[in-house]
């Protein structure tokens, strides 16, 4: 599929709202070989600031030399926004080929826009080997188990 045929299946799952729960997220990720289990992650949650501070952190460690995934929402003009490494969103073509892998796998099931999004910032930070990913949380971000996301512990990137 092509980049805007990727936007439209990503669109169309808005129609499915929150699904309460991360067993079938686990599920999920399982069968595209747990991408997340590979990173270091930084989870910032709270009520309001989420997009700033994780904005600032990217900044900071980008500009401390590491390469830095930064999974975000919600974009202002483009999807793309959502998923960045440093300063650069990730391409049409990497963005279409991750959720082709996606639909492909999910083999006609059903997942949230929610859900689709950050697998793909999963799958492309964790095939793009950053040194570290900051990852917003969604709703219900307090009952994330601890083996699914952790803080980081980064050793120099010189």
């Amino acid at each position: 599929m092509n980049y805007q045929e990727a936007w439209e299946f990503l669109d169309k799952l808005q129609f499915f709202k929150i699904k309460l729960g991360l067993d079938s997220m686990n599920r999920f990720l399982e069968r595209l070989g747990n991408p997340h289990r590979d990173l270091q992650c930084i989870h910032v949650g709270g009520t309001n600031g989420k997009g700033s501070v994780g904005a600032t952190l990217c900044s900071i460690l980008t500009a401390a030399g590491y390469q830095t995934g930064f999974y975000t929402s919600p974009h202002l003009s483009s999807v793309r926004e959502r998923f960045r490494i440093g300063d650069s969103y990730i391409s049409k073509e990497d963005f279409a080929r991750l959720i082709s892998k996606i639909q492909a796998v999910l083999d006609g099931g059903q997942i949230t826009y929610f859900e689709c999004t950050t697998t793909l910032a999963l799958l492309w930070f964790a095939e793009q080997k950053v040194d570290c990913a900051i990852l917003e949380v969604g709703m219900g971000g307090s009952l994330t188990p601890p083996m699914w996301l952790r803080l980081c512990s980064l050793s120099s990137p010189m």
